[in-house]
């Protein structure tokens, strides 16, 4: 299948679907690395069963199980370079995270530079509060480590996804995700544009996902989600006001409005060709 837009009724574009982008050697550096936080993902899930209070995205129902996860273990994790305070009582940086993101530096590279294309504005609000970061002497260390221009991440690995929509993306916002591992027969619905697509391991997908309600079916093999999102309550704390990511976000609809954009997605598949 090719790539694919999706362009609202003012020229916005909504989503991007770049099917099967990442190279197999990149496919493999994602996947491969997950193996480091195995530990980790086998503490991170909870049973909605169990009388306690349960966010889906951690509920053990929408997971595989453990015994058919021979590779990386079945979990959710979340990890930014400057959060708030959580009251943990050790570092994270120290329980394999720094390994795995070092394992992972290259392909956040590539992806960086589909988001530089598809989303100049987004690109220069992300770099400006990494690099701002970097400068602070509180996250020097654990910023060196974290490429993405995005301020938070969740890597999930063996669980479907329930449609939903994600209502921290402003509108004028990707969130980003990149899909990998050894799978097959899993799909793609976008319930509120009324259709699916095949989700094949590589697929990058950059969609504004307070608009757009997704959800992925469960999958034959193991598959690792690595879900890219850009809380600005992180770039605000380092001095970049909420404006100026909106003012940023505003030139690139700008820019992207005056072209004309073809029904037969004719967009997608030249940015496609100008990354590979």
């Amino acid at each position: 299948m090719e790539p694919f837009i999706v362009v609202d009724n003012s020229g916005m574009i909504i989503m991007w679907q770049l099917q099967s982008i990442l190279w197999e050697d990149r496919q493999m550096a994602l996947f491969s690395a997950m193996r480091i936080l195995n530990t980790q993902l086998k503490g991170s899930l909870k049973s909605s069963m169990s009388g306690h209070g349960c966010n889906w995205r951690a509920d053990t129902a929408y997971f595989k199980s453990a015994e058919d996860c021979c590779q990386v273990s079945p979990g959710v994790l979340n990890f930014s370079p400057a959060w708030f305070h959580q009251a943990h009582e050790i570092c994270i940086m120290e329980s394999g995270v720094e390994k795995w993101l070092w394992e992972t530096l290259k392909t956040t590279a590539i992806l960086n530079s589909i988001i530089c294309v598809i989303h100049p504005g987004m690109f220069r609000y992300g770099t400006l509060g990494c690099n701002r970061l970097r400068e602070l002497d509180g996250h020097r260390d654990p910023s060196q480590s974290w490429l993405s221009i995005y301020t938070s991440m969740a890597v999930i690995a063996n669980r479907e996804m329930p449609i939903h929509q994600d209502h921290h993306c402003y509108i004028g916002w990707y969130d980003f995700l990149a899909t990998v591992g050894p799978y097959s027969n899993t799909e793609m619905e976008m319930a509120s544009l009324g259709f699916k697509s095949s989700y094949l391991p590589g697929t990058v997908s950059a969609l504004s996902s307070h608009v757009v309600s997704h959800g992925i079916s469960a999958c034959a093999g193991e598959r690792v989600c690595y879900a890219y999102l850009m809380w600005h309550k992180v770039p605000h704390r380092v001095g970049f006001s909420m404006l100026m990511g909106l003012s940023m976000m505003a030139d690139h609809y700008q820019d992207t409005r005056a072209e004309t954009i073809s029904a037969d997605g004719d967009s997608a598949w030249r940015l496609y060709t100008q990354i590979v």
